[in-house]
């Protein structure tokens, strides 16, 4: 996914994880995180196995 787009996502939702700015021009985001988003935006039924 590209960065333009990850920015996109934070500005559009407040759930978005915050990035971590490690000097200028790198910023990355925390992988635990990020799965902890993907998770809370992934609809689950019953019977789902993880």
């Amino acid at each position: 996914m590209s960065g333009a787009t990850l920015y996109r996502m934070q500005k559009r939702d407040p759930r978005f994880p915050p990035p971590l700015h490690l000097s200028r021009g790198c910023v990355r985001w925390r992988e635990d995180q990020i799965h902890a988003y993907i998770q809370r935006l992934t609809p689950t039924t019953p019977g789902d196995q993880e």
